[in-house]
């Protein structure tokens, strides 16, 4: 059975005009991770790579109570525009049109998987794997993992963006109460989002 997509319920024009309305979270997150890279990693690619990741958030959480999750494509077409000219780019739209049925095994032949060490052998899967699973904060995980190469970056890469969309209570409470215990980091209760998150 084939699940319904993004577009049988949002319109074209609704999907731009949601991207437009959107526009200023999406600035804010590229610029952000513009900023965040650049510190630690000055190469265009893992620039690249950032400013997709940031995107996917974004989208992740602007999308978080519609009815029907995007498709991977869908959701991959609202990252690609905002990403630089690169390989990462090139390489997610690539994860964009894969086959639904290609095998792990070869979304990590074309895309990567982390073993490489660098966003264009990364990021492109991330997106491949939360793009797959995007309500599913388990499935995305397990599909991640069975990838293999750099698991922890990559799954807590899938885990934050698929998170976003799918809240904590995604998350199986199993696996909260099997983690380890937080710190009691004096700044974590005192952070609130701000008020205008959502705008």
């Amino acid at each position: 059975m084939q699940r319904a997509s993004l577009s049988d319920t949002i319109p074209h024009e609704a999907m731009a005009l949601l991207c437009t309305a959107c526009s200023d979270l999406f600035v804010r997150a590229t610029r952000g991770a513009v900023k965040s890279a650049q510190v630690t990693h000055t190469h265009p690619e893992a620039i690249a790579g950032s400013i997709a990741v940031a995107v996917a958030a974004a989208i992740a959480w602007r999308l978080r109570h519609s009815s029907v999750p995007p498709s991977r494509a869908e959701f991959l077409d609202l990252i690609v525009p905002l990403v630089p000219t690169s390989e990462v780019r090139r390489k997610i739209r690539w994860a964009r049109d894969l086959s639904a049925t290609v095998s792990i095994e070869a979304v990590v032949d074309l895309l990567g998987n982390g073993t490489g060490l660098s966003a264009q052998d990364t990021v492109p899967f991330v997106l491949w794997c939360a793009g797959e699973h995007l309500d599913d904060y388990e499935q995305a995980l397990w599909l991640t993992a069975s990838g293999f190469g750099d698991v922890d970056t990559t799954c807590a890469m899938v885990g934050g963006i698929v998170a976003l969309y799918s809240g904590a209570e995604g998350i199986p409470v199993t696996w909260k109460q099997a983690r380890e215990p937080l710190p009691n980091w004096p700044f974590v209760g005192a952070y609130r989002p701000p008020d205008n998150m959502d705008e």
